[in-house]
């Protein structure tokens, strides 16, 4: 399903990001990580995004949004949670996507209004701080948003590699001492709610035939990059 998912949008994908400002070679959020989340909205078309964390991310979801506006007629509604302004440039203005940014920390925002923009088919993006401890935003999302989301909302955590270990070069390298992998490894242990839709760094790094994909489909999107997206579903 991924690779067909690849290559029915791939092609589209590298024009469609630039008239937004995306920039391939970003260190955020790009290769698989990019082509994959700009597909998956292109495929399941959603009525309605919520994105915890802007950045590169929100430029991705913008241009397919638009795509899918455009072909349907449907406006989908995009609002974009920060507490900081992150983007800039005339280019985000959207014609077809209703888009809306909420400049505040996520646990300011009222979580009944939260969930009700991740209703039926809604995609909930995070890109959090990746640190678990009470009351930071992790915190706040896997007690107070995650157990509550509707069936049928599909949900991304970003930085997981999951089944792999946390990578020893993020801690060596990178200094990255997150603690937000472990935490939702323990939240789907034994949960029957959620189930895993598309684990994006496994398929990137052990599927030869996803990776023949990307490289015919997106030549510009940096190689060997295996994306760090997780994508799960709520199910019951």
């Amino acid at each position: 399903a991924h690779v067909a998912r690849l290559e029915k949008y791939g092609p589209e994908f590298a024009a469609a990001v630039r008239s937004f400002g995306f920039d391939e070679m970003n260190y955020y959020f790009r290769g698989a990580d990019a082509l994959s989340y700009y597909c998956l909205l292109r495929e399941r078309k959603p009525a309605s995004v919520v994105e915890i964390g802007q950045g590169s991310s929100t430029r991705v979801a913008l241009a397919a949004l638009e795509r899918n506006g455009a072909e349907t007629g449907r406006a989908a509604t995009f609002v974009s949670i920060d507490p900081y302004t992150r983007l800039l440039g005339d280019e985000l203005k959207a014609e077809h996507t209703q888009f809306e940014c909420i400049q505040q920390p996520l646990q300011q925002v009222p979580v009944k209004a939260l969930l009700a923009r991740c209703q039926e088919d809604a995609l909930l993006f995070v890109d959090s701080s990746h640190v678990y401890k009470h009351g930071s935003d992790v915190w706040h999302l896997m007690h107070q948003v995650y157990p509550h989301l509707p069936v049928g909302c599909l949900l991304h955590v970003h930085d997981i590699v999951l089944p792999y270990p946390w990578l020893k070069d993020f801690y060596l390298e990178q200094k990255w001492f997150w603690n937000e992998q472990e935490m939702l490894e323990a939240f789907l242990a034994f949960n029957q709610s959620f189930q895993v839709r598309l684990p994006v760094h496994l398929l990137h790094r052990d599927s030869v035939r996803v990776r023949q994909t990307v490289a015919a489909v997106a030549t510009a999107l940096p190689q060997r990059d295996d994306g760090f997206s997780f994508y799960m579903e709520r199910v019951a």
